[in-house]
């Protein structure tokens, strides 16, 4: 089995559903009636299989890079854009953001959603997102600079000023 060139067995990845794993193989699959190619990938929690040859979609992207994390961890110090009134609207954008996946996207969204539970409570959805997306940028920032998880949580309070 011959692995995909963007991504190789080791690689630390983010799915837009899933979160951050490792690609620990590929495996011959049949899954939804297709029999493919799999990259196996382990998070803390699960496994979960993608296509390699649906790898160049936005399903999946590379661990963010110093640079890249830098520029998303800045959007925090830009002021906060009004989330919509519409809880409809909220739920698009929301949506939106975790198809793209982008760390950058998804920090402005965590930083918009943190002020608007500032002024009004957020819905149980919001609330999930908020905390996942957290929880998200906590795992991908230890990763990314190899520090502890604990101490990226106290830079990242310290970044939200609460710390």
């Amino acid at each position: 089995m011959t692995l995909n060139k963007t991504f190789s067995k080791g690689d630390w990845i983010v799915h837009h559903r899933y979160g951050i794993g490792r690609i620990r193989r590929t495996e011959e699959k049949i899954l939804a009636g297709k029999e493919a190619e799999y990259f196996r990938v382990e998070t803390e929690e699960s496994v979960f299989w993608v296509p390699v040859e649906e790898t160049k979609n936005c399903r999946i992207r590379p661990l963010s890079s110093p640079s890249q994390l830098r520029e998303a961890l800045n959007s925090f110090k830009n002021p906060a854009c009004k989330m919509a009134s519409n809880y409809k609207q909220r739920r698009q954008r929301i949506e939106e953001v975790i198809a793209n996946s982008s760390l950058l996207m998804r920090c402005k969204l965590l930083r918009d959603l943190s002020a608007m539970q500032e002024t009004k409570p957020l819905s149980m959805g919001e609330k999930k997102v908020l905390d996942l997306f957290q929880n998200l940028l906590l795992q991908e920032w230890s990763l990314c600079v190899d520090l502890p998880i604990k101490e990226v949580r106290c830079q990242f309070q310290q970044l939200l000023g609460k710390g």
